[in-house]
């Protein structure tokens, strides 16, 4: 009997140890911001340009989406760009790595930087971001995200999505609103409605004809002639 106890309790606890390893990964850290390079996204600039900040240490970066154009100003989706990134990372984990064959900033001082996505399909919110349409894919360089740059491209430019709706052109200025035609200066005597007169007519600066008449307190006021 108690070399069957034991043998039970042995299996019990390889079928344990068996199940523990199969069992799958949590949804994500429990302290994803004691992963390095970890940080929260606060502000979406533009599509391709966010802002994070870390909530532990309070450090602040301006981060240029490394793999992605975007879109900007008066350039057609520029608004949808921009409105895809903040759907999609404002409020949320990033985890910020660099390239080692780019530059570490691009020319407005943004650090240029891969953003990754947990949990997420694409990983890469660049490669997200130009399969939905809301930018080019930016290959220039040594990247390890080149391949799926380009495949994610030609499927947004298949599907014709996001900015691949536009044709490739920048909506046309809106034309300038008509000047106000000039108002005329009134003709004649110009007076204020209200104002005490001595008698007369006159006209007020909109062009209301007036008259010079008693009153409710009896003296004389400029009031509209009829």
């Amino acid at each position: 009997m108690q070399i069957r106890t034991v043998a039970t309790v042995a299996t019990i606890a390889a079928v344990g140890a068996l199940c523990a390893v199969a069992a799958p990964a949590s949804a994500g850290p429990a302290e994803p911001y004691k992963i390095p390079g970890v940080t929260q996204v606060v502000e979406v600039v533009d599509g391709d340009t966010i802002v994070t900040r870390h909530p532990d240490t309070g450090e602040t970066l301006t981060i240029s989406v490394l793999g992605l154009d975007a879109p900007e100003g008066p350039e057609c989706w520029s608004v949808q760009s921009a409105d895809f990134a903040r759907t999609t990372l404002v409020g949320i984990p990033v985890q910020l790595s660099p390239e080692p064959g780019q530059p570490n900033a691009d020319a407005a001082g943004h650090l240029l930087r891969y953003v990754a996505l947990d949990n997420d399909m694409d990983g890469d919110y660049a490669v997200k971001a130009v399969r939905h349409g809301a930018g080019r894919a930016y290959t220039a360089g040594p990247m390890h995200t080149t391949d799926r740059l380009v495949a994610a491209e030609n499927e947004a430019r298949g599907s014709v999505a996001g900015l691949w709706s536009c044709g490739g052109a920048a909506p046309a200025p809106a034309a300038p609103a008509p000047a106000p035609a000039p108002v005329p200066a009134p003709a004649g005597n110009v007076v204020h409605p209200g104002a005490f007169c001595t008698g007369g007519t006159g006209i007020t600066t909109k062009g209301t004809p007036m008259v010079c008449a008693p009153g409710s307190d009896g003296r004389n006021r400029w009031r509209a002639a009829n």
